[in-house]
């Protein structure tokens, strides 16, 4: 970073150009929050980049009416097309996370009948605790680490 702030004669870091790096990236942002929060309470779910790739073609072909007969020709109306992605991608979302969760409510195979009896009765505040567990094991990890320095 520091050689493209040299290269663009200190362009890089002006605020102009990050506020354009954090609005044209914003839609990222999202999803990889979306992701942290699937894979911190321990379920993986890889086909999030493949639906945002789907829906990001789908709205590009919308939007410039690519190949559509004159009929059609309403569809490239951008606010038309951002609820036609909004609502394919609801469509899509739900259907995976019916495929997901329909043979296991938590979806996560490999935990046993018991477990998973236990966990579809009651979540009862199992998932935070397993989140403050898991804070807790880093939060000493830390601090031994830090104490042996």
């Amino acid at each position: 970073m520091i050689f493209f702030q040299f290269v663009t004669n200190g362009v890089l870091f002006k605020p102009v150009n990050l506020t354009n790096i954090i609005l044209q990236n914003s839609y990222i942002i999202v999803m990889a929050l979306g992701m942290l929060l699937v894979i911190v309470a321990g379920h993986i779910d890889l086909s999030v980049g493949s639906v945002s790739g789907f829906i990001g073609a789908l709205a590009a072909m919308l939007m410039v009416g690519w190949k559509f007969p004159p009929e059609l020709a309403f569809l490239a109306n951008p606010f038309l097309a951002g609820a036609i992605c909004l609502v394919v991608g609801a469509i899509v979302g739900a259907a995976q996370g019916y495929i997901i969760v329909a043979p296991n409510r938590r979806g996560m195979p490999g935990h046993g009948v018991e477990w998973n009896e236990q966990i579809s009765k009651d979540w009862g505040g199992k998932p935070l605790e397993d989140l403050q567990q898991g804070l807790k094991a880093a939060l000493a990890w830390r601090d031994a680490k830090f104490a042996q320095n």
